[in-house]
């Protein structure tokens, strides 16, 4: 190993003994762990949001297939009420009451859709907010993780227009 190579390996840690000697960069080490510990909380709620999302849509998925499967129903107790006539010409009380079921059915799901329409748009404006707010928290990591950069570039160079930089960056965030 050449000598420059030495002396490459050892300025970390010189760089790192003269930041410690220099007592004007201290708020800019304190801002940095503050930064640090606010991009682990947002790294953690939007992890937490972003779960919400996912329970949201799979809400919303759960409302979709419970629709579909009053339609097939529907659609089946239809075919069913057609095929009576054909199987059964005679109107036998039998048949009558049959057929009566069957078109009993048919409103309680025609009027079950109406209801879950409803339902099914709430569920997708619960699932829009939660991606937003998602959103929203992703963005503000950035802005954190942008402040911390912009600090420790303060350390390097010692020019504290940085640290104002990444401060402004953290409120932003």
């Amino acid at each position: 190993m050449s000598e420059q190579d030495a002396l490459k390996i050892h300025e970390p840690q010189e760089r790192a003994e003269l930041a410690h000697a220099d007592k004007r960069l201290a708020p800019v080490s304190l801002a940095m762990a503050i930064l640090a510990v606010a991009v682990g909380a947002l790294s953690m709620l939007g992890h937490r949001a972003h779960s919400r999302v996912l329970l949201a849509h799979t809400r919303a998925n759960f409302w979709k297939a419970e629709l579909v499967g009053n339609k097939t129903r529907e659609h089946a107790d239809s075919a069913l009420l057609g095929t009576l006539d054909v199987i059964a010409p005679a109107n036998t009380a039998q048949a009558v009451a049959l057929k009566e079921k069957f078109k009993i059915e048919m409103k309680r799901y025609q009027n079950q859709e109406a209801q879950d329409t409803g339902e099914g748009r709430r569920l997708e404006v619960a699932s829009e907010r939660a991606r937003s707010k998602a959103n929203r928290f992703d963005l503000g990591e950035l802005f954190c993780e942008l402040a911390l950069v912009l600090s420790s570039i303060t350390l390097l160079n010692r020019d504290r227009r940085f640290w104002f930089a990444g401060i402004f960056a953290g409120i932003a965030a």
